[in-house]
């Protein structure tokens, strides 16, 4: 008794994702939050001191609706 079954595989196919893919996501994964991070000094010395931690609230949820919004 032999079965003729396909078996397909669920991982990645091969030569599909390259180095400069790679490259590409984690420095589009990396970019918001090297932009939150490197703002904080200077919203620090130059802006509002009062206003400065809503700010940071306010961007971290727009990064976070755009995040989701994206996912879908």
């Amino acid at each position: 008794m032999s079965s003729n079954v396909e078996t397909k595989s669920s991982g990645l196919s091969k030569g599909r994702l390259g180095v400069a893919g790679i490259v590409f996501f984690v420095v589009a994964a990396s970019a918001p939050m090297a932009g939150m991070t490197g703002v904080v000094p200077v919203a620090a010395v130059l802006g509002n001191g009062a206003a400065f931690p809503g700010a940071y609230v306010f961007v971290g949820i727009i990064l976070l609706s755009s995040a989701l919004v994206s996912r879908q």
